[in-house]
């Protein structure tokens, strides 16, 4: 990821960890989006998108939600 984000490669960064989590500790310029409010905030994420063909990273603590979130992404 750090490759992708030196670049400036277009993308969003979609952390699906709870707030608390988020303000522990985030990575720069990630957007949160807790697991359970995603299937309402879909069109947050759409509006986020710097371009079209942009790519949206999904993290988590332990890949889990990260996994069934870009599921949910996907399928929308």
């Amino acid at each position: 990821y750090a490759a992708i984000a030196q670049a400036g490669t277009p993308h969003v960064l979609v952390d699906v960890r709870s707030a608390l989590q988020y303000d522990i500790a985030a990575l720069p310029h990630a957007v949160n989006i807790p697991i359970d409010k995603l299937s309402n905030r879909l069109d947050d994420v759409r509006s986020l998108l710097p371009c079209e063909d942009s790519a949206v990273y999904v993290v988590c603590r332990r890949g889990i939600d990260s996994r069934k979130a870009t599921n949910e992404l996907l399928a929308a």
